[in-house]
């Protein structure tokens, strides 16, 4: 057990900001995990970006403070902004210093019964396996037979929707995308990275470093993808994204990445350490049919769980 751990479970660390409803909503329904009694919560929240925030920060601070949603709950408060990629980074920083493994959840993702269950039996299995990467909870609505016990395998792409990950592998993050000059210099990997051209990707991690976005999580699908990293996911969605009703920051339409948390406990873990070909064919075809919704409406932002 690592050093102030309850439990042996990984510590949960929760980014909030002005949104009180969903703050609450997300509370309610990890508290409603069985192994929430056991564990830490962590809830980072950042100060105002400007003065109309203020009054709606101060509420979700209120909400934080309305019952023990956990075992044990630290609270960290800002009193000014500093954005969530920094917050999201910092915060996972601190965390996997101290536990070296953590899992991430923000204000607005809805999660399953048994997600604390799954997220802390993946980075039990998989801690001493260097190609593993990343635990996740989020699964888009592809098609898959779901017949018999709930399954998880292995994709070679990260989430940014309800996600646990240790230490040995955030050490691979670099803020800067590292390594960055060579890949844009081989249209092979952009493609790869791109998932054969489904999403793009490298626009999204160019304009990251040069500060048009503020993507945290494309930097960190990268440091993965330079890796060959490996995500564990659910063959059902453990979570549920509630933040499509304009109330975010950085966007506001789906196109069809919603889903229902699955009640069902995974209870199947691959022992081969490799990708599933058929499920990533799947998802890159849904990624396919995904991107040709937004180019029909091309003026929408998009809210995307990869990257």
């Amino acid at each position: 057990m690592v050093k102030g751990d309850n439990y042996g479970l990984a510590p949960i660390a929760l980014f909030v900001y002005n949104r009180p409803d969903h703050t609450r909503r997300t509370l309610q329904r990890l508290s409603m995990n069985p192994l929430a009694k056991k564990s830490s919560l962590y809830i980072f929240c950042d100060g105002p970006h400007n003065v109309g925030d203020a009054l709606l920060v101060e509420e979700v601070r209120r909400v934080i403070r309305e019952q023990a949603w956990c075992g044990q709950v630290t609270i960290r408060e800002q009193a000014e902004n500093h954005g969530l990629a920094a917050s999201i980074i910092a915060g996972v920083t601190e965390l996997v210093r101290v536990f070296e493994r953590v899992i991430v959840l923000e204000d607005d993702l809805l999660v399953a019964p048994h997600f604390l269950d799954y997220m802390n039996e993946g980075l039990r299995r998989y801690a001493a396996q260097p190609k593993v990467m990343q635990i996740a909870g989020y699964l888009a609505p592809i098609e898959i037979d779901n017949d018999g016990p709930a399954k998880s395998f292995f994709l070679p792409l990260t989430t940014s929707w309800g996600w646990a990950t240790w230490k040995r592998a955030w050490d691979h993050f670099e803020p800067t995308a590292a390594g960055y000059e060579e890949f844009v210099r081989n249209p092979a990997q952009q493609r790869a990275f791109n998932l054969d051209d489904t999403v793009d990707y490298s626009t999204m991690l160019r304009e990251s470093r040069e500060g048009r976005n503020c993507s945290w999580a494309v930097r960190w699908y990268f440091s993965v993808f330079l890796c060959n990293g490996l995500t564990l996911y659910p063959e059902q969605s453990l979570v549920q994204n509630i933040g499509f009703d304009g109330s975010g920051v950085h966007a506001i339409h789906s196109f069809g990445f919603e889903t229902q948390p699955c009640a069902a406990k995974i209870s199947v873990y691959p022992s081969c350490i490799a990708h599933d070909e058929d499920k990533w064919e799947k998802l890159k075809a849904y990624f396919s049919r995904a991107k040709k919704r937004k180019m029909e409406r091309k003026s929408l932002q998009t809210k995307l769980p990869f990257g």
